[in-house]
């Protein structure tokens, strides 16, 4: 091994380390190098699709999404493109891709089981990420994740959520976000009695019994 690569691939390094007086050591002079600073770790945000509430699912279905990022200073980041991978839910299997940005937005769209994954982010990037058909044909949508994501609210009903927003701070860190879309059902019940008018004021008792898809009450 050559002088010269040992010296390039060291990670502590001691130079100029001569003493001619009793009781010179290490550090008495000279100068320690504590290697280099790494380069800087980009940041990754991960978000997911599950929809669940009926046998069928409508797992086919594709769901869209419109993402923003902005940087530190929030303001949006100035790429024209931006490097993802999609995964599958059941087989794993990764799909690179490359989503074009206009200031800062760009779209995606998500399946039962899928997951989006932006692994090249700078740190700090501020991200707003949002469902475009939440709470919609009869879907309740949910969003749950990271610690540091909070719930966007839906406007047109401040109980429900249609996405989630956050800043990616540490280097190296992973923000996951993931959606649920659960299928929800109104049921109304009503009476009418025909016949004798002394009825209609009569209290009418009834049973209802609920159970899931698989018929668990």
């Amino acid at each position: 091994t050559s002088k010269a690569y040992a010296e390039s691939s060291a990670r502590v390094r001691i130079t100029g380390n001569i003493s001619t007086t009793h009781g010179g050591g290490i550090m008495s002079n000279g100068h320690l190098e504590l290697g280099e600073e790494g380069p800087e770790q980009p940041v990754h945000l991960e978000i997911s699709k599950t929809v669940v509430g009926s046998k069928e699912g409508n797992e086919n279905k594709e769901w869209n999404f419109t993402l923003s990022l902005s940087d530190a200073e929030g303001n949006p980041l100035q790429q024209d493109s931006i490097v993802c991978v999609t995964e599958e839910g059941e087989t794993g299997e990764l799909v690179p891709n490359t989503l074009l940005l206009e200031n800062g937005q760009t779209t995606f769209v998500l399946k039962h089981g899928q997951k989006i994954i932006f692994d090249d982010l700078p740190e700090g990037t501020i991200y707003h990420v949002v469902e475009d058909e939440a709470n919609q044909d009869g879907y309740l949508t949910q969003v749950s994740g990271s610690a540091e994501s909070i719930a966007v609210e839906d406007e047109n009903d401040a109980t429900k959520v249609i996405g989630a927003e956050g800043q990616i701070r540490a280097q190296g860190e992973t923000v996951r976000v993931d959606f649920f879309n659960k299928l929800v059902s109104d049921l109304t019940v009503s009476k009418f009695v025909a016949g004798e008018s002394n009825a209609k004021d009569k209290d009418w008792e009834f049973v209802l019994t609920l159970k899931d898809e698989d018929g668990n009450a």
